[in-house]
């Protein structure tokens, strides 16, 4: 290290020529610190602090996605007749969730959707959002646990 220059001065050495690249090293840790900003487990949810219970399990008329963890699946709640439940991915440290929904009127007819925090599903009616607990809840919209927020869409006719 040169003494002449602050820590924070200090320029790393790259390429063949050995050109001074200070802005790369700042670079390289922004983008890092962004991913993982991106990347926190869903363990964290309160809902998976608890363990699985009866309530929890997936009735047998849904088949879940394939890559969620089974002992990881939780019920959310119940709006309207719809089931909402989550569940992590089955890789381990995982950032995903997954988020199944079962209409009590039609078991065939759910659905289900897996990714990153903010998650967002429609099922005809309803749109679904699976947030972080501090996430604001919007003006028409219904919380169902802290990550979970339901929205009754509403029905159009046309006529010609």
């Amino acid at each position: 290290m040169d003494p002449l220059r602050s820590p924070a001065e200090t320029t790393v050495r790259t390429g063949a020529a050995g050109a001074r690249h200070p802005l790369a090293v700042t670079a390289l840790v922004a983008m890092t610190l962004l991913s993982l900003a991106g990347c926190t487990r869903v363990s964290s949810f309160p809902l998976f602090e608890r363990e699985q219970q009866q309530q929890d399990l997936l009735p047998d008329s849904i088949r879940p996605p394939s890559d969620i963890d089974l002992e990881s699946t939780r019920l959310v709640g119940v709006n309207f007749g719809v089931t909402y439940y989550l569940a992590q991915d089955s890789i381990p440290g995982s950032p995903a969730v997954c988020l199944m929904i079962v209409r009590a009127d039609d078991p065939q007819g759910s659905s289900s959707t897996c990714g990153r925090v903010p998650l967002s599903a429609v099922l005809q009616d309803k749109e679904v959002r699976v947030v972080y607990p501090s996430a604001p809840t919007p003006e028409g919209w219904a919380r169902l646990d802290d990550n979970v927020m339901v929205h009754e869409l509403l029905q159009t006719r046309f006529t010609g």
